[in-house]
């Protein structure tokens, strides 16, 4: 009886081969899943819902909610500009998120974004969100009819190049509520409107804490 020993050298190269086909398989399969999960927005007008599963939505235009629609974010969602864009709300917005899985907006390039503007829309709530690095204020709030306001709640807004939130007209209502680290006020309240304010901690601002 004969027996034919497989060389050791072809045996090795055998198992490299098979673990580095396993390996290229599973990294294409973990990029495609990373490439299907996000969602790129190119500008314009936004609305309906965005929802965890197609997380981060990379902005790269202008966006706005035009005043007959409203958008609902999801929690978890990662909203990325990934420039100087604007986010204009003349519509609703609604982004609540949870303790556990926050929203956040945020940018991706040294030239900021142009932070939540709310101009003359429906009352909007943010809940359980974080609103960082714009190159303008964090929140800035303009509304002609005074019994309109935006919610915030459980939230935190920093490292943004002007105020932390910049208060037109219109009201604020904020309630746990971390304003941080904002190259201007925490809060600059132009033309003093409504501000109703309940566990809210302003510090470490390049301006004044309330103007």
């Amino acid at each position: 009886m004969f027996f034919i020993q497989e060389p050791l050298q072809s045996s090795l190269s055998l198992k490299i081969n098979l673990r580095l086909i396993f390996f290229l398989s599973f990294s294409f399969f973990l990029n495609q899943e990373i490439l299907q999960s996000q969602t790129v927005i190119t500008g314009g007008n936004v609305s309906g819902y965005w929802t965890s599963g197609g997380s981060p939505y990379l902005i790269e235009g202008d966006i706005a909610i035009s005043e007959s629609d409203s958008l609902i974010i999801d929690p978890g969602v990662e909203i990325i500009f990934q420039d100087y864009f604007l986010f204009q709300i003349f519509g609703k917005l609604t982004a609540v998120g949870t303790e556990a899985d926050s929203i956040l907006f945020t940018c991706s390039s040294n030239n900021g974004w142009g932070g939540l503007d709310f101009s003359d829309c429906y009352s909007s709530k943010i809940k359980y969100c974080i609103v960082e690095l714009s190159n303008a204020a964090g929140i800035t709030i303009y509304y002609d009819d005074p019994n309109k306001y935006v919610e915030l709640t459980n939230s935190i807004v920093r490292n943004n190049i002007s105020h932390g939130i910049y208060l037109i007209t219109g009201g604020l209502k904020l309630n746990n509520v971390v304003i941080t680290r904002n190259g201007g006020d925490g809060i600059n309240n132009c033309f003093m409107p409504l501000l109703e304010m309940s566990n809210v901690v302003i510090s470490y601002n390049s301006g004044d804490g309330i103007d």
